[in-house]
């Protein structure tokens, strides 16, 4: 079994940003995490040992000063939450606040904004809660459900495939011929190197383990990626969730990583992998059957 990393994988700089962020202030005051600050579980328990607890309550907050996650959070929100007394900080990803400030200018241009991405999510909740009028389509399948609008403007989460993105608004461009749509291009580049480096592996490989969050949206994108071109795809959030059965010794396995992923738990993974080649190598030499020892010459 030979394992091999794709070309990009790991942790981003609005991650790293946000991390360091967290860290440097918890080493000054008391905070906490107003929602997850990154689909992890490891980041989250490396936040949790420094003694900053993730609350989705403010009134649950042992402090009065609140970290936004990394996928933003709304003006509004920040608003409210100041007028209640709390202290609001904004470890958004850069990118994620590009995308609010795209969905901004569309709507004063007097286009009816879509977001293309997952609803529920925060990085889409956080967009919705800012504008009175913003539709979501997971899809351009679901363009079909949108109503008639004069102008609409296409904007994307910044994990969602920017290739997804532009099919969604040709759907909509069909649907609707005579309104004018604009499509705003606000993918994330350290996203989409990713998704491509884990789809050009999965192209060559026999079996794809992708390691990150399962509640990630860049992850569960970046497995949907290989699993185009890999029969064979594995998410997992660590190496315990591994099963030797799902490999054979002859397998050329990719290794990806999304963009919240931490390298040690890419590095467990690996590790995880090499011992089960060791072990399908060891199996696959033995004889498959009793030793007879050769008779002895009369």
């Amino acid at each position: 079994m030979k394992i091999q990393r794709a070309a990009k994988l790991g942790l981003c700089f609005g991650v790293r940003r946000a991390l360091a962020l967290v860290e440097a202030l918890a080493r000054r005051r008391p905070i906490a995490v107003l929602g997850e600050l990154v689909h992890n579980p490891i980041l989250l328990d490396r936040l949790r040992r420094l003694g900053v607890p993730t609350v989705h309550d403010p009134a649950e907050s042992p402090t009065r000063v609140l970290v936004g996650t990394a996928h933003g959070i709304s003006q509004r929100r920040i608003l409210f939450l100041r007028s209640q007394g709390f202290e609001v900080i904004d470890a958004a990803c850069p990118r994620v606040k590009r995308l609010h400030q795209a969905v901004a200018a569309l709507a004063a241009e007097g286009f009816c904004p879509v977001l293309v991405g997952r609803r529920g999510h925060p990085e889409v909740e956080a967009v919705v809660e800012d504008f009175d009028q913003v539709e979501v389509a997971a899809d351009a399948a679901e363009m079909e459900r949108l109503p008639r609008r004069a102008r609409w403007g296409v904007a994307a989460q910044t994990t969602h495939p920017r290739a997804e993105a532009m099919e969604a608004a040709e759907a909509l461009r069909r649907r609707f011929p005579e309104a004018e749509v604009r499509f705003v291009d606000t993918t994330c580049p350290a996203t989409e190197e990713r998704q491509a480096a884990g789809a050009a592996l999965a192209e060559k490989s026999d079996a794809m383990v992708v390691v990150g969050g399962s509640g990630s949206n860049n992850t569960r994108k970046l497995a949907a990626a290989c699993a185009r071109l890999c029969p064979r795809v594995f998410h997992v959030e660590g190496p315990e969730e591994l099963r030797r059965e799902w490999f054979r010794a002859e397998d050329r396995v990719g290794l990806a990583a999304g963009t919240s992923t931490p390298m040690e738990s890419v590095h467990a993974v690996e590790a995880r992998l090499r011992r089960f080649a060791w072990e399908l190598e060891r199996t696959a030499a033995r004889p498959a059957g009793p030793v007879v020892a050769p008779a002895r010459a009369v």
